[in-house]
C-alpha cells in the first residue's frame, strides 16, 4: 500500500492518524512515517492496514453505502427486474410505493 493510499483510505474511514494507529497496534509516528512516504509499512502492519482499511474505497457521501460484489450484483439484478416490470407494464401512469 502506497502513502497516499493509506491517507486517502484512512480519510474516507473518518479516522484520525492516531485512531488507526490504536486499530492497528502501531505508533501514530509510524502512521505519520507511512503517509509522509518517508517509510513503508512492513511485517505484521501490511496485513494490519490491509484488514483495517478492507472496505474503504470511496470517499463517504452524505449517505454512506459499501456494496460487495455480491451485493452489487444482486442489487443490479433487482434493479433491471424492476425496470423490465415497469417497461411491461406501460407508460409512467403508476404510482411507485416507496419505504424509507
Amino acid at each position: 500500500m502506497q502513502a497516499d493510499e493509506i491517507r486517502q483510505r484512512r480519510e474516507n474511514a473518518g479516522l484520525t492518524q492516531a485512531e488507526l494507529a490504536e486499530r492497528i497496534g502501531a505508533s501514530l509516528r509510524a502512521i505519520s512515517y507511512w503517509e509522509s512516504g518517508k517509510r513503508a509499512p512492513q511485517g505484521r502492519f501490511i496485513g494490519a492496514l490491509e484488514r483495517a482499511l478492507a472496505d474503504v474505497t470511496a470517499p463517504p457521501s452524505s449517505t454512506p453505502l459499501l456494496l460487495r460484489d455480491a451485493d452489487f450484483a444482486q442489487t443490479l439484478q433487482h434493479l433491471a427486474d424492476l425496470y423490465r416490470a415497469a417497461e411491461a407494464d406501460g407508460p409512467a401512469t403508476r404510482s411507485v410505493d416507496r419505504t424509507d
